[in-house]
């Protein structure tokens, strides 16, 4: 009994205590008309305020709405707008329900804070904005703040235009239960359990403006309507300007912007019969555990979209709590939709999307996709999935995924998609960057997920293939990472799209994943739809082990061609064959290794397409090859090469395979090397005719067993046709032997071999000799009368094949070619230069040159120039005397 009386004071106190929590809405007294409130059970009834024009102003000095309790705002219908703020110093916690009458919009000011629980609702039928911002801008400059004694308020007719906030603008904050999202079996996304949380009216625009906003579970809906999520502090903000943010415009430097988050299964969703719109604007963007932005296209109405704006990064990841829904945030059109969908652009400095995150723009109608743009300096995507397809459902066509960034880094089975399941097309994929990387896959138990940028028609589809445009200033592909263009489509018209690679650097494919998967470009057909090309220009292309650019058929659609200008060409190395779900890869001729390099064929009936390379300097080795192929009736392609320097080492292959029509290899190129068992061949299978070779070439050198073949197994063999200013090493044989060969041969025997042309400059004796006239000379022309012999200057000219000109009164130039006249062993001539030296002072103390006055005949028939003390009775015009010297 001796604690009765503290029990007793005790339930006083709990009842003085509750009864302000049964009534948090306390009015301030600061208009001109006060504010009232009326309580009736568990609505709270709020009359009185000044009115100016269609503008209704409440001020409160604490603005809570506990749950099960409702907040009604009896206002005229004539108002349009009810402006509300709080001049306390408490933040409001809002849990019940904000009700007004008719359309008016609702505004809530409080700078100290918003908190919404999970179980407050929106009961009005114009747009909400809550702000933790301290004044509300007019459109006639008047303002509206939450502190009265600064600047006393000016109520006017004017409409808000914007809001200003203090540097340490409270926060907003939202709960919830979670959204109870899934994806159905054609991965659209199911609403049926999702509540609507905190919703307008359709149409209508929430906007939620404060230092940070963090929703937790929370579920915001705007049908057909807007949803605006702005961190922002110590600047002024006006609402014109969320419009702005479509057009890309930079953002006010002279405003603080704060972090946005959504975590634990939150949700914006402004879906409806046109897609709505999305705006959230910060500093950092967080979509955490499942959480999503939706903006989808359910009716015939056109969708707007959403809108990022982050200024340092945007992050996200994560499944939801349980499992069924992916992080992200999507612009679809809905399976019963014909409006087209809305376009997402995201900005920011960072951004990650991981995790098993999701986004997209796709449709499941007969609207089309709209348009997916990121613009960022460096985007992070590991574990996740990308999105610009047109599904199963859909006769639309699939969205256009547009990266305009800096760094670009694909990993750990991150894929970015655009492809059709229906009637659509699939979107296409373009890539604007300095650095794109596409590296490594993701174990997910004994499932591997590799790494992949993909345009394709699947299997089924009756739409067209996306293409893939990639500029940028430097491709790698590493350990399996993969970018292609494909169809399974089941029409003819289901085509593949174009696959362009521009790199203003290098493109590098290197190695495999961890199950053996090459690291690839590619561009495919598996059915009657034809392939497209495959384009690549760079200044360099390194592929190394295992590595492959290709174009293949697999059915009975032709094949694409590879296209590639590339300034320096470097393929190396193999890798074991392992075998590949749902498709293979290039195998050698023993069909146990993944060669890298460069291939295009058919492993079906359809035509290979060619396979053409432009080049400066090009090199195959340790096992690379550049294949054109035909394994089934389909004839394989044509195989190009151009190039300055073209280098086969190492067991290097040119290589054209056959079963069907066509795989010739022609060659072009300044120098070829083919060195250590590498070879150049056209191999016609079973009953083929053996393709050609044409090899155009100032040098080839053919060393170490290597060989250039034209060979059939059934059929005739092919022709090789060599022209070369130098062949060394090899030459023509009739089969093949240790040597490096040129063989044009059939298994059938020498009845069926081809035939090899070989054609080099025949050597030619009077090759360099000069055509001597048949008149006699008029010495007197050639040769001057006056001579310097008493002088020791005078000097003898011999004219040769590579000597002075032959007229004596040409001035003799400082250096000239001497060719040596002697037949060398190797047949090449020597060329020296001689320097002509002028000085006199420089000749030392040499002998004087003696003008010759005679000859004679030596034994051997020789003739020798001699001295005075030659015959006296020579007739010879040299024998003069200083007389006739001095003329």
């Amino acid at each position: 009994m001796k604690h009765c009386p503290n029990i007793a004071i005790s339930m006083a106190l709990s009842v003085i205590v509750a009864e302000p929590i049964q009534a948090q809405l306390i009015p301030d007294n600061t208009l001109p008309t006060p504010t009232q409130i009326e309580n009736n059970s568990s609505t709270q009834r709020i009359t009185g305020g000044t009115e100016a024009g269609n503008n209704l102003f409440h001020s409160f000095d604490r603005f809570d709405i506990p749950e099960n309790t409702i907040a009604h705002f009896d206002n005229p219908l004539s108002i349009e707008n009810i402006i509300t703020r709080v001049t306390g110093s408490t933040p409001s916690q809002i849990d019940g329900i904000l009700r007004a009458n008719g359309t008016a919009n609702l505004y809530l000011l409080n700078p100290n804070g918003i908190s919404i629980g999970e179980t407050a609702q929106l009961d009005i039928g114009g747009a909400f904005l809550g702000s933790t911002g301290d004044r509300l801008l007019f459109a006639d400059g008047t303002v509206f703040p939450t502190n009265p004694e600064v600047t006393p308020p000016l109520l006017t007719v004017s409409v808000p235009v914007g809001v200003q906030l203090g540097r340490d603008a409270g926060a907003i904050a939202v709960e919830g239960t979670g959204h109870n999202l899934f994806f159905d079996n054609t991965l659209a996304t199911v609403r049926d359990n999702r509540p609507d949380g905190f919703a307008v009216a359709p149409q209508q625009s929430m906007t939620l403006i404060g230092g940070d906003l963090t929703l937790d579970g929370a579920n915001l809906t705007a049908p057909y309507g807007r949803i605006t999520l702005a961190a922002l502090s110590d600047g002024i903000w006006h609402f014109d300007r969320f419009d702005a943010l479509w057009r890309g415009d930079l953002l006010d430097d002279r405003i603080a912007y704060g972090d946005v988050r959504l975590r634990n299964a939150s949700s914006v969703d402004v879906s409806g019969g046109g897609g709505g719109e999305i705006l959230v604007l910060s500093d950092r963007l967080f979509l955490e555990s499942g959480s999503t932005l939706l903006a989808d296209t359910l009716g015939s109405e056109t969708g707007r979209g959403i809108v990022l704006r982050s200024i340092d990064s945007i992050d996200i990841r994560g499944l939801s709590p349980d499992g069924l829904f992916s992080s992200g945030f999507f612009a679809a059109v809905g399976s019963k939709a014909s409006g087209n969908g809305g376009h997402v652009l995201v900005e920011t400095d960072r951004l990650a999307v991981v995790d098993l995150s999701i986004v997209g723009a796709d449709t499941f109608g007969t609207g089309n996709a709209g348009i997916f743009t990121i613009r960022a300096r460096e985007v992070e995507t590991h574990s996740s999935f990308w999105s610009g397809s047109s599904f199963s459902t859909a006769t639309g066509n699939g969205g256009q995924l547009v990266f305009e960034v800096d760094r670009l880094s694909v990993g750990e089975g991150a894929q970015i998609l655009a492809f059709t399941l229906g009637a659509g097309d699939a979107g296409n994929i373009v890539i604007r960057s300095n650095l794109l990387e596409v590296r490594d896959a993701r174990a997910d138990g004994s499932r591997l997920f590799n790494s992949v940028i993909a345009a394709t028609a699947e299997s089924g589809s009756r739409g067209r293939g996306g293409n893939i445009s990639i500029d940028t200033g430097t491709l790698r592909l590493v350990n399996g990472g993969a970018i292609s263009t494909g169809t399974s489509g089941e029409t003819p018209t289901s085509t593949a799209g174009v696959l362009t690679v521009r790199a203003t650097e290098g493109i590098e494919l290197l190695g495999t994943d961890l199950s053996g998967v090459p690291s690839a470009l590619t561009t495919t057909t598996f059915t009657d739809a034809p392939g497209s090309d495959l384009v690549l220009e760079a200044p360099q292309l390194v592929v190394r082990d295992g590595g492959q650019v290709s174009a293949g058929t697999f059915g009975n659609g032709s094949g694409g061609r590879v296209v590639l200008e590339v300034s320096q060409v470097d393929l190396s190395g193999r890798t074991p064959a392992v075998p590949v779900q749902g498709r293979d890869f290039f195998r050698d001729e023993s069909g146990m290794w993944f060669p890298s390099g460069i291939f295009s064929g058919s492993e079906g009936s359809g035509i290979a397409g060619d396979l053409q390379v432009t080049a400066d300097l090009m090199q195959a080795s340790r096992g690379a090859e550049l294949t054109v192929s035909s394994r089934e009736t389909g004839g394989a392609g044509n195989l190009s090469i151009e190039a300055e320097r073209l280098t086969l080492n190492s067991g290097g292959r040119l290589r054209a395979d056959s079963r069907g029509e066509l795989g010739n290899v022609r060659v072009r190129v300044r120098d070829l090397r083919l060195l250590g068992n590498s070879r150049i061949s056209t191999n016609a299978l079973e009953e083929a005719t053996g393709g050609n070779i044409e090899i155009d070439t100032e040098t080839l050198v053919a060393l170490d067993n290597s060989d250039i073949t034209a060979t059939a197994q059934q059929g005739f063999g092919g022709r090789v046709f060599i022209e070369a200013q130098g062949i060394f090493g090899t030459d023509f044989r009739e089969g093949l032997t240790p040597s490096s060969d040129i063989t044009a041969s059939s298994d059938l025997g020498s009845a069926f071999s081809g035939t090899v042309n070989i054609e080099t400059p025949e050597a030619k004796p009077d090759r360099g000799l000069e055509s001597l006239s048949a008149e006699p000379i008029d010495v007197a022309g050639l040769v001057v009368e006056r001579c310097m012999a008493l002088n020791a200057g005078s000097e003898f000219v011999v004219t040769g094949r590579g000597g002075l000109p032959p007229n004596p009164w040409q001035m003799l130039p400082s250096q000239y070619l001497w060719r040596d006249l002697r037949l060398q062993e190797d047949e090449t001539f020597i060329e020296h230069p001689i320097e002509i030296v002028r000085d006199r002072d420089e000749i030392g103390t040499a002998l004087p040159v003696v003008e010759a006055q005679g000859w004679r005949r030596n034994a051997d028939g020789s003739i020798e120039l001699v001295a005075p003390q030659a015959v006296p009775h020579s007739t010879s015009r040299w024998n003069v005397t200083r007389q006739a010297c001095s003329r």
